[in-house]
């Protein structure tokens, strides 16, 4: 999704690879796309911890929510450096939900292993869990 519009910025502004750096406009597209490449690690981590440690569904449905912030962050800063703010704050505060989660669940592990109960079984008794 984001290399296309690298590519397509490419040949609009007449940048040639290995080149990183040209028009303004191209450069605008080009940061945010490396910065989205730059987070995915992050985005990834806490994906997969939180469904891991607390629960595939909410995991998922921020997953989703992360991915709608990073395209409009996308799109903000590929036109402006300073229309970036919504995709940056929904993105973040979506990591920020992902990590809440993996803490909490890896607290809910540590405190079944060490005090013999799971608190948080009853809560998630009641998400649904698809292909089971």
């Amino acid at each position: 999704m984001f290399l296309g519009a690298v590519g397509m910025a490419r040949k609009k502004y007449k940048v040639v690879p290995p080149k990183i750096d040209g028009d303004p406009k191209f450069n605008l597209v080009y940061r945010a796309h490396q910065n989205s490449v730059e987070n995915y690690p992050i985005f990834l981590a806490g994906l997969w911890t939180a469904a891991i440690f607390f629960h595939q569904v909410p995991a998922a449905i921020f997953g989703v929510i992360y991915m709608v912030g990073r395209e409009l962050y996308f799109r903000g800063y590929s036109a402006a450096a300073a229309k970036r703010g919504p995709g940056f704050i929904i993105s973040s505060l979506t990591l920020l939900a992902l990590f809440s989660l993996t803490a909490l669940g890896a607290a809910s592990t540590a405190y079944h292993a060490y005090a013999g109960h799971h608190y948080l079984k009853g809560l998630l008794s009641y998400i649904p869990v698809p292909f089971t």
